[in-house]
């Protein structure tokens, strides 16, 4: 990484950590600062100072010399100490509850607020699940431990000045025999976490096998699909020996650490034996006091202490850097693939393809090879064909995701890509074959609210999709929670939701802004002859009325109920047949 980037996205990354502090409380950065410095000098004050003064206390106790003048100085500092300490520590640990919960929902709502900037078309791509997914598990964490690196870097810097400022006044040479011990461990710190991060790698692959069949032999779901299917046994034992990999990668890092800290050990014990003799010597010749002794020993394991503790946080700053360059700027940084446009439409109709093509990002075949077709206000169109021949794909176009690489495609008038997308959506309602509902109550699943006043709205949405006697029948009516997370919930089938899916979309047709619904596969998960009657209902105008439709089905058997079908093959609309109804004779005209 080059200098002049770290030094950017070190500023960048402290300023995201800064803010976010900032709005977990607006004195919390300042509390830091002090809180390590006072952590800085604590070990001083209470492995030196306190005990000299103590040991002063005590002389003149003995020797009966101004003995309420010490007690009151020992006392005081003291409990001046153990105050200023507990204080310290209470509202550290209060900031600390803050912080972890409000750091979850700022970084849930930058990741929303980030979603906003994009474009459905950059939320499909796979890599942005990825992206998205590293910056949720490193990503936000990179940016907070920078900040408290940081903090630690200041409370080191502060430590190693105060003692070796103390180790010059009293006994200069504990600063060399604090050096050797320190800088080894800061230095073999610094190359066993290198070490390990690589071991880290290598296991990488197994942990995330593990995981995986860690849900396949424990969710409730797939230990179903693995008995069903006669493999539960084998995803078993697949657990089993992922698990052994997984300890054994843990095991090589354990092992790097022991052997670092074996031969620290040494070291320390010889230097620190080196330090004790080395301010013991001057005590001969009386330059060293029992007062005095406390405080160089201090010194000396705060030099010792403060250049380990300096290493390793610098270190931890470098790792820190390394994962919010990799994990949060990816997401961060993350564009549109399709910017929208800057203008406002007042309908969406008429809607005009003129030659248009179209081709997945990262793929080289063309998904839609010179489609035209118009549709007109109040029409209710089916969109048939075959899997992969763009029926999809065109309605994921109409719905503002993509966007056209050549031809003319047009929403009233305006070409769609000058159309900004928040205007779009106010005309438009989409079902898709995933509609993402929650799995909260009735009422808010159809209406997206929690007012009551919408309650009558949202029985005759019910009703419309034939599951309005169910839910008649549950314990609490439109305040019964859905899924399984509730107590005293219930489950749904796969039908029942299309069903509450559909009365959503129902319920919200009714917004007079509304012109254009588009359905995907709305019937799946539905009983044939259920299927019959939905789309009879939306051929009628019964379910949307008003609204134009368009319908993309795989149910051949249904297509005689829709006035007008266009058949795409290959990306072009190959044909149309016009029902007439009433008329046994099918009019079919080429595109």
């Amino acid at each position: 990484m080059k200098v002049k980037k770290m030094n950017r996205l070190f500023i960048e990354a402290m300023r995201y950590s800064i803010r976010l502090t900032k709005n977990i409380a607006p004195y919390l950065v300042w509390f830091d600062g002090i809180k390590n410095i006072w952590y800085a000098v604590m070990p001083l004050i209470n492995n030196g100072v306190l005990p000299s003064l103590g040991i002063i206390m005590i002389t003149k106790l003995n020797n009966q010399e101004d003995m309420g003048l010490w007690m009151t100085l020992f006392i005081g500092a003291t409990a001046i100490f153990l105050m200023t300490t507990s204080v310290l520590t209470e509202f550290e640990n209060y900031f600390d509850i803050q912080r972890s919960e409000k750091s979850f929902q700022e970084s849930k709502m930058f990741i929303a607020k980030k979603i906003d900037q994009l474009d459905p078309a950059r939320l499909f791509t796979g890599d942005f699940s990825e992206v998205k997914a590293n910056f949720e598990s490193k990503g936000w964490k990179s940016m907070e431990f920078l900040y408290q690196k940081n903090f630690s870097i200041l409370q080191a810097l502060i430590a190693l000045t105060f003692s070796i400022g103390i180790a010059i006044w009293l006994s200069p040479w504990v600063i060399l025999l604090a050096l050797i011990p320190g800088i080894y461990s800061g230095v073999s710190i610094v190359i066993t976490n290198k070490k390990g991060l690589k071991i880290w790698d290598k296991g990488l692959h197994n942990r995330m096998l593990h995981s995986e069949y860690d849900g396949l032999v424990s969710n409730n779901r797939s230990v179903l699909q693995t008995i069903f299917h006669g493999s539960r046994s084998y995803f078993k034992n697949r657990f089993i020996q992922t698990r052994e990999l997984m300890n054994e990668n843990l095991l090589q890092r354990q092992k790097l650490q022991i052997k670092r800290r074996s031969v620290f050990i040494v070291i320390n014990l010889i230097c620190t034996i080196g330090a004790i003799i080395v301010i013991c010597i001057p005590a001969i010749h009386g330059e060293m006091t029992v007062a005095k002794w406390p405080i160089a020993y201090a010194a000396y394991i705060g030099i010792r202490n403060g250049i380990t503790q300096l290493a390793f946080h610098l270190a931890g700053v470098i790792s820190s850097m390394q994962e919010y360059q990799r994990y949060f700027v990816p997401f961060a940084n993350l564009q549109p693939l399709y910017p929208e446009g800057n203008q406002n439409v007042s309908t969406l109709l008429p809607i005009k393809l003129d030659d248009v093509v179209f081709t997945y990002p990262n793929e080289k075949k063309s998904t839609l090879k010179g489609l035209s077709l118009t549709i007109e206000k109040g029409e209710t169109v089916g969109l048939v064909g075959q899997n992969g021949g763009g029926k999809t794909t065109l309605i994921n176009m109409l719905a503002g995701v993509y966007f056209p690489d050549s031809g003319r495609f047009s929403l009233g008038g305006i070409q769609i890509q000058n159309i900004k997308r928040s205007s779009l959506y106010e005309f438009l309602l989409v079902e898709s074959t995933n509609n993402g509902l929650p799995k909260t109550t009735v009422r808010e699943i159809v209406s997206a609210s929690l007012d009551p006043k919408n309650d009558q709205l949202i029985w005759e949405s019910l009703e419309m999709v034939g599951i309005k006697g169910f839910v008649e029948k549950l314990p609490k009516q439109l305040d019964t929670e859905i899924g399984e997370r509730w107590k005293k919930s219930k489950l749904l089938s796969s039908g029942q939701m299309k069903r509450l899916s559909l009365a959503s979309l129902h319920f919200k047709s009714r917004n007079p802004r509304i012109e254009l619904v588009i359905l995907d596969e709305p019937m799946n998960s539905i009983d044939p002859e259920t299927k019959k009657l939905f789309y009879n209902a939306i051929a009628r105008k019964e379910l949307f009325p008003g609204k134009t439709v368009i319908v993309c089905l795989h149910d051949e058997q249904f297509e005689y109920l829709f006035p007008r079908l266009i058949r795409i093959k290959d990306g072009v609309s190959l044909k149309e047949k016009v029902f007439i109804p009433n008329i046994s004779t099918i009019a079919e005209y080429q595109a």
